[in-house]
């Protein structure tokens, strides 16, 4: 993980469906509240640690990057927002 720190991503992107956008918030915001004690999943146990080190407000869900192409695109070119 201090390899991907060092790179210094502005988005951290997971593979989840960008249904679960909300839940995934929420979940974050808990953990950096230290409400939430991460579980063994990649999502939290990379994706969350990443975030949180560089200081992001959240993480973005997409998933099969074929399918949501462009879900990830608008958020690559800034879009904070994967809702249609």
């Amino acid at each position: 993980m201090d390899k991907l720190g060092k790179f210094k991503p502005n988005k951290i992107v997971i593979e989840r469906e960008p249904e679960k956008q909300q839940e995934y918030d929420s979940l974050y915001m808990s953990y950096i509240n230290g409400v939430h004690t991460l579980t063994r999943s990649e999502e939290q146990q990379i994706g969350f640690i990443i975030t949180k080190r560089r200081g992001l407000k959240r993480l973005y869900c997409t998933d099969a990057w074929d399918r949501d192409y462009e879900d990830a695109k608008r958020i690559f070119e800034g879009n904070d927002s994967i809702e249609k």
